[in-house]
């Protein structure tokens, strides 16, 4: 009963500090998603840590830790890579007006950016559904009478509520809490419970080879991260160049901190012969076995990763939404656009959530999206290519992977390679095509 009201104590502070963190009426989707220009670097690197650590990168992290052993850091390494990028690019960030991904690789092109928008919206759904599944698994050992599909809708209902109504500025308020509570109430109990466990770190249980696709989704952080909403608005929301710098420098540093403390505490479960029927559970597992009486801080610092991943993947996704397929205009009521998208983002994402209820799963079904049709468009922007051409080429690749996936008679392998491959290839034909016609016409 006490972990049961420490559980609820804890949670019912962040909605608390969510809900009243609402300043106004927010009357532009530009001041619902950021705060340009007001933001000093704790709370950029506050929201950057903690928005990437969600259910994916620390139950995940310690699964696949517990699975595939050190093999699992090609996550935060691709993480740090794709930091650097973002350094590289910083003041373009600073000085672009856009918002979302599709403003930031659209161009002039408004059916480049519809498809842009709605490829983006439906990776930051899955990734919300994915931290609606999180919480859950996580919280519902310890409220077992309440059915667990009604205990995810309530869960999510009362956290993407404070989303909603807050904004941005609930998101940055309920993340700096957040951090605080995950190191004082996960790295150090962990750091506690590591140095008196005696381990051979062997790998007892014998670790896996980690799969080609796995591998590359992973790796897929490097591309991510540059392209991530989460970067553009909080780089933006900096005070200036060296705070934003520094938010995204610490930032890193604190996501990889937890990250590989994560894998670090599957492997020790492996290594101690640890039987794990499930290894999502290996993280609630570790303090379980090894030090019961402080397990129950370590489900507090899972729970506001969880709920600080989710509160800000579900503020992208409403944006990107209202913003890349709602809005036609300046005289929209864009207020009316964040219910509409609120409402379809939250339907969406339980319904996701309830049906599939596996974490792995859906993230990397995101990741493969992201990377099988918006790498293919940024890497074409790059090279040139005209925004019509890409659009018509994403198009017909999108109905053929589709198509191929539909189809359970055809397989094709490596698929975190190959449709990338497939849809960059299609649109470079199709653009060769249109110019021809052009040529010719």
């Amino acid at each position: 009963m006490v972990d049961q009201n420490l559980i609820i104590a804890v949670f019912l502070l962040f909605i608390v500090v969510g809900y009243f963190s609402k300043s106004g009426s927010v009357l532009s989707l530009e001041a619902y998603s950021m705060s340009r220009n007001k933001l000093n670097w704790f709370v950029i690197s506050a929201g950057l840590s903690m928005s990437f650590a969600g259910g994916a990168a620390l139950l995940n992290m310690a699964s696949l830790g517990y699975s595939f052993g050190w093999q699992a850091l090609v996550d935060p390494i691709s993480f740090l890579f794709g930091t650097f990028i973002v350094f590289a690019c910083l003041k373009f960030y600073r000085k672009d007006n856009g918002i979302t991904i599709s403003d930031l690789l659209s161009g002039t092109e408004p059916r480049l950016r519809y498809l842009i928008g709605a490829i983006s919206s439906l990776v930051f759904i899955l990734v919300v559904a994915a931290q609606f599944v999180a919480i859950s698994k996580l919280l519902h050992p310890y409220f077992t009478w309440i059915a667990s599909e009604l205990f995810t809708l309530i869960l999510a209902a009362i956290t993407f509520g404070y989303v909603v109504i807050g904004g941005f500025k609930a998101v940055n308020k309920t993340d700096v809490i957040q951090l605080i509570v995950v190191f004082v109430f996960f790295i150090t109990p962990f750091i506690f419970v590591s140095l008196k466990t005696e381990s051979e770190y062997a790998g007892k249980l014998g670790f896996s080879a980690m799969p080609f696709d796995v591998i590359v989704l992973l790796g897929y952080t490097v591309i991510f991260i540059p392209f991530s909403q989460d970067i553009n608005v909080r780089v933006k929301s900096g005070k200036s160049n060296k705070e934003a710098r520094k938010g995204v420098f610490f930032g890193a540093l604190f996501y990889c901190v937890i990250v590989v403390s994560a894998i670090y505490l599957g492997i020790t479960l492996n290594s101690l012969g640890v039987t794990l029927s499930d290894p999502e559970t290996a993280y609630i597992s570790f303090f379980q076995l090894l030090s019961p009486g402080i397990g129950i801080l370590a489900v507090i610092a899972a729970m506001s990763i969880i709920l600080s991943s989710l509160d800000s993947f579900s503020l992208n996704a409403i944006t990107s939404v209202a913003r890349d397929l709602l809005r036609r205009g300046d005289q929209d009521d864009e207020r009316k656009l964040i219910l509409v998208s609120s409402f379809i983002v939250f339907s969406i994402a339980i319904s996701t959530a309830l049906y599939f209820n596996e974490i792995l799963v859906i993230i990397l079904s995101a990741i493969l999206i992201y990377a099988a049709v918006l790498a293919p468009i940024a890497l074409c922007r790059k090279f040139g290519l005209q925004d019509n051409m890409i659009f018509f080429g994403s198009v017909i690749s999108i109905i053929l992977l589709i198509s191929i996936e539909a189809i359970n008679t055809i397989t094709i392998p490596y698929r975190s390679v190959s449709y990338p491959l497939i849809n960059f290839i299609i649109i470079l034909l199709i653009g060769a095509i249109m110019k021809m016609m052009r040529a010719h016409g």
